[in-house]
């Protein structure tokens, strides 16, 4: 697929920082991560992640990416109406009272 048939969704800089791992055996260190947050009211089949930029780009002759993860979190709305779908059928399996007559 060609570059320019993908869709903008964000775009900035990263602020990594001086302390993240060093090495392969360095054990992984949360406060060395970066989480990026940004809307995205669109649902695509494909996403593309383009790093432009190194951090140390006088000293650098390569690049390293390493545990990229997108995640996608349900609309509020759509987290709502499916416990509301869960709590319809726990009342229907919920076992009834006789009405002793």
């Amino acid at each position: 697929m060609a570059l320019n048939s993908y869709a903008l969704i964000t775009s900035g800089l990263l602020a990594l920082p001086s302390t993240r791992n060093a090495g392969a055996a360095a054990a992984l260190d949360d406060a060395n991560s970066q989480t990026v947050v940004f809307g995205n009211g669109t649902a695509y089949d494909h996403y593309l992640v383009v790093f432009t930029t190194v951090k140390d780009s006088g000293s650098a002759n390569s690049v390293q990416i390493a545990e990229v993860q997108l995640n996608t979190i349900p609309e509020p709305s759509t987290a709502v109406l499916g416990a509301l779908g869960l709590t319809f059928l726990a009342a229907l399996r919920r076992p009834r009272r006789s009405s002793g007559i």
